[in-house]
């Protein structure tokens, strides 16, 4: 087992790099076992561990395929757009409920001054129910 990410097999990379033949499974089940053991051992004193960014492309690339994980994905903008609209909204509901004669603008402003963001945005997110 080694004692960092440091020590980790680099001839698993260089291996890579040379050939450019992705790593057999078992190979990079060993270097993720090794990784998470030093995790799991370390975990009280470090909250972040470096790992080489060349051990992370490799792994990705043996998931994803070459190059699919580059790809940028919305996914994770998608979802926390959605829990922000989820909380606009909610502010807007109790809003409305005090003021029901507000604008959906004036309510973006509100909305805006409280949680910052842009009036706009938040405006046109927002839906009087």
């Amino acid at each position: 087992m080694p004692r960092s990410p440091d020590d980790l097999d680099m001839r698993l990379i260089s291996k890579w790099k040379a050939t450019g033949k992705l790593p057999k499974d078992k190979e990079l089940r060993r270097v993720l076992i090794a990784i998470c053991s030093y995790y799991d051992q370390h975990a009280d004193r470090c909250s972040e561990i470096p790992i080489e960014r060349d051990l992370v492309e490799l792994l990705a690339e043996r998931i994803f395929g070459p190059g699919e994980w580059l790809r940028p994905s919305n996914h994770g903008r998608r979802r926390q757009a959605e829990l922000d609209h989820a909380q606009w909204q909610a502010m807007a509901k109790n809003i409305w409920a005090g003021k029901p004669g507000l604008s959906h603008s004036a309510v973006g402003r509100i909305i805006a001054d409280k949680l910052g963001g842009k009036s706009g945005t938040i405006r046109k997110a927002i839906k009087k129910k």
